[in-house]
């Protein structure tokens, strides 16, 4: 399943236009619109959606969500911290 699919999925999952869906991420509604379309979401739109996958029990779609949240942060996340050196 891509990422466009796995948003569309979770909103039609949860019933919501996406209107709602956009106002509950705090994105605008054509930002939302390319989420579903073509354009990966930022890092806290990813977030969002990994939460609100696992809070209604689709767990497959938010092991998508972090998997894209986690390729959207780059190389070193999550970062492991260094021992001091004294």
């Amino acid at each position: 399943m891509t990422l466009n699919e796995a948003v569309r999925d979770l909103r039609k999952t949860c019933g919501k236009s996406q209107q709602v869906f956009a106002t509950e991420l705090g994105v605008s509604l054509r930002s939302y619109q390319m989420y579903e379309q073509a354009q990966s979401p930022e890092p806290k739109p990813l977030w969002a959606l990994e939460i609100a996958a696992m809070a209604i029990g689709r767990f497959d779609l938010a092991d998508v969500f972090r998997s894209a949240l986690i390729s959207a942060m780059g190389p070193g996340f999550p970062r492991a911290r260094r021992p001091r050196v004294r």
